[in-house]
C-alpha cells in the first residue's frame, strides 16, 4: 500500500445554538470517510472544531446575560462534541439513535 496521507476538514461549527441534525451529520460523514482511508492504508488527519468569536455569539451570549465563552462553555458542557470521535455520541443523545 502507498504511504499516503489524507487531509479532511469539516465545517467550523458556530455555538451560538444548540447543535442539530446538520451538525452530527456531518461529523459522521468525515469520521466514515477517514476510516475508510485509514483501512485502505493512508495517514489521516482530520481537522474540526467551533468558532466561539463570533458577533452573532456574542449578541446570543449578551441576550442570555452571559459572557461569550461563558455561552460557549455551556453549549460545549451539554454535550456538543466537535470531535468525530463522540459524533456518534452526540447523535444518541441528541435523536435515540446509533450509528
Amino acid at each position: 500500500m502507498a504511504d499516503r496521507a489524507f487531509y479532511l476538514t469539516t465545517p467550523i461549527y458556530y455555538v451560538n445554538a444548540r447543535p442539530h441534525l446538520g451538525h452530527a451529520c456531518t461529523t459522521i460523514m468525515a469520521d466514515a470517510m477517514c476510516r475508510y482511508r485509514r483501512l485502505c492504508g493512508d495517514r489521516v488527519y482530520l481537522l474540526t472544531g467551533t468558532d466561539e468569536h463570533g458577533e452573532r455569539i456574542a449578541q446570543v451570549a449578551a441576550a442570555a446575560g452571559v459572557t461569550p465563552q461563558a455561552y460557549a462553555d455551556e453549549i460545549h458542557a451539554d454535550g456538543y462534541a466537535p470531535d468525530a470521535a463522540s459524533a456518534v455520541e452526540l447523535a444518541k443523545k441528541l435523536y435515540g439513535v446509533g450509528v
